[in-house]
């Protein structure tokens, strides 16, 4: 839920899974996010789609820190995406799941307040898939990257 006050509530969101190798890299950089600036709104989450709305309700701004893999999407890379422009590959999908722009205009149907700005800052990855607590080579260099690319977002929006 959003912190009170008259200024822009804004949420850094970790998405991942802690217990998979390069898939934890959303949760590690907004970990490192957290402890570096505590005025900002930080969660985490191992959830997709309509589970993430009652996390991002209320909030005007959300920076989303997740992982991306495939070969399109050279490892240790920071790319930056609006949900309009978010490939359809991202995330997991199936016939039960949609897509966060189909998501966010559920949302609004459903009468909740959804923030007006998103920003998905992904980082390359190697394997999201082995059970494993640490990152591979290329994801560990490229944490500080996203650290560094969702410091520059949030301090874009002040």
């Amino acid at each position: 839920m959003p912190r009170d006050g008259a200024c822009e509530r804004t949420l850094v969101l970790g998405l991942g899974n802690d217990i998979l190798t390069d898939d934890r890299v959303g949760l590690l950089a907004s970990r490192e996010l957290a402890a570096q600036a505590p005025l900002v709104a930080v969660e985490e989450a191992c959830l997709c789609n309509l589970d993430l709305l009652p996390i991002i309700e209320g909030y005007d701004r959300v920076v989303i820190l997740d992982a991306i893999w495939g070969q399109a999407w050279e490892a240790g890379r920071v790319y930056r995406f609006t949900p309009a422009d978010l490939p359809h590959s991202f995330g997991y999908r199936s016939p039960h799941t949609m897509d966060l722009s189909d998501m966010l205009a559920m949302g609004r149907d459903m009468g909740l307040q959804m923030p007006k700005q998103i920003i998905v800052l992904a980082l390359g990855v190697v394997d999201p898939f082995t059970f494993g607590e640490e990152l591979t080579p290329a994801v560990r260099e490229g944490l500080p990257g996203l650290v560094d690319a969702a410091r520059s977002e949030l301090g874009a929006g002040e």
